[in-house]
C-alpha cells in the first residue's frame, strides 16, 4: 500500500516545471529503494545525478539513495560504517520525511504537517541518533504552529469536526500566545521536543490566531457557524480558494535567496539580465 501511495504521487505537480523532473526522480528512487520497479514498461534506468547545492536538500537525498543502492549491487566499494549510515538516513527519509516533504507547499495542512512530523520523529525508535538530529533541526522550524499561522488549519479538511470546534472555542477564550520575534513557534526554555507529542492543533490556537484572518483579509463570519456547515458557506469557500492558492514553504524562499547570494558573489555570473531572471 505504501508503494502504491508513492506511485500515486507521480501525478502530484504543484511545483514549477523546471523542478518537477527532480521530484519525480526522487519518488522513483524511493520506489526502487523499497524493492519495486516504478517503470511498468520495462527496466528502470537511473538518471545522471543532479548538481549539489547548499540550497537544495533534495540533491543530497538523491545521492544517498543512489549510492546506497549501487553499493549493494557491488558497483563500487563503500565502507561498512558509511553504508550503514546511508541505510539509516534513507530509511528515515522514506518512512518519516517523504510525505511531509512532498506535501509541504499545501498551505491548509501546514500546521498539521509540522505537528505530525514532530510526533513521528519523537516516536522514531529505529535510530535514536537520527531522530535526535532531526528533532533538533525541526524545533527551530515550527513556522506553522505559531499563534498566527496556525490559522491555516481552519481550512484543513482532514482535521476532525470536534477538533475544529475546539479551535473555534479557543479563539475567544484562550489567552494570547506570546509572539515570537522569529514568527515561528518556539518551545519554552524548560520544554523538551517530546512535549509536542501530547499536543493537538487546537492547543496552538488562541485569541492571537484572529490576527491571521486580518492579515490575510479573510472574512471571519463563517466562524459563527458550526464547522460541519463550513463547506457550504460561501465566505468559507472564498477563503478556502485563497488558501489553496497559497504556497507556504520557507524552503522556496530560502532556495531563491541562496541562489541570488551565490549569483551576485560570483564575478563570472554577475550580469543584470541573469539577476533579473533569478528574481523572477
Amino acid at each position: 500500500m505504501y508503494v502504491r501511495s508513492i506511485t500515486a504521487s507521480f501525478d502530484f505537480t504543484p511545483f514549477h516545471p523546471h523542478t518537477r523532473a527532480d521530484y519525480r526522480t526522487l519518488l522513483e528512487l524511493v520506489v526502487v529503494f523499497l524493492g519495486h520497479n516504478p517503470n511498468p514498461a520495462g527496466p528502470y534506468k537511473f538518471s545522471p545525478p543532479i548538481a549539489l547545492s547548499s540550497a537544495r536538500f533534495m540533491g543530497r537525498i538523491i545521492y544517498c539513495l543512489t549510492i546506497h543502492m549501487f553499493a549493494l549491487t557491488g558497483e563500487f566499494e563503500v565502507r561498512d560504517t558509511l553504508l550503514q549510515n546511508l541505510r539509516e538516513l534513507n530509511l528515515f527519509f522514506v518512512s518519516i520525511y517523504l510525505k511531509p516533504w512532498f506535501t509541504a507547499t499545501i498551505a491548509a495542512i501546514a500546521p498539521r504537517t509540522d505537528l505530525q512530523l514532530a510526533t513521528d520523529i519523537i516516536n522514531y525508535t529505529r535510530s535514536p541518533a537520527v531522530a535526535d538530529i532531526a528533532g533538533a533541526a525541526l524545533k527551530n522550524h515550527l513556522w506553522y504552529l505559531h499563534g498566527v499561522t496556525v490559522g491555516l488549519a481552519f481550512f484543513d479538511e482532514e482535521i476532525p469536526l470536534n477538533e475544529k470546534r475546539d479551535m473555534v472555542a479557543r479563539l475567544s477564550c484562550a489567552p494570547p500566545q506570546k509572539v515570537s520575534p522569529w514568527r515561528r513557534y518556539v518551545l519554552a526554555p524548560k520544554s523538551s521536543f517530546s512535549f509536542l507529542k501530547s499536543k493537538s492543533i487546537s492547543d496552538f490556537v488562541s485569541t492571537t490566531t484572529l490576527n491571521f484572518f486580518d492579515v490575510m483579509k479573510l472574512d471571519k463570519s463563517f466562524l459563527n457557524e458550526d464547522p460541519e456547515k463550513w463547506p457550504e458557506n460561501p465566505k468559507y469557500q472564498e477563503n478556502r480558494a485563497i488558501i489553496k492558492a497559497l504556497h507556504v514553504v520557507n524552503d522556496i524562499a530560502e532556495r531563491g535567496v541562496a541562489l541570488v547570494k551565490r549569483f551576485i558573489k560570483n564575478p563570472l555570473t554577475r550580469k543584470e539580465e541573469g539577476f533579473q531572471d533569478l528574481l523572477l
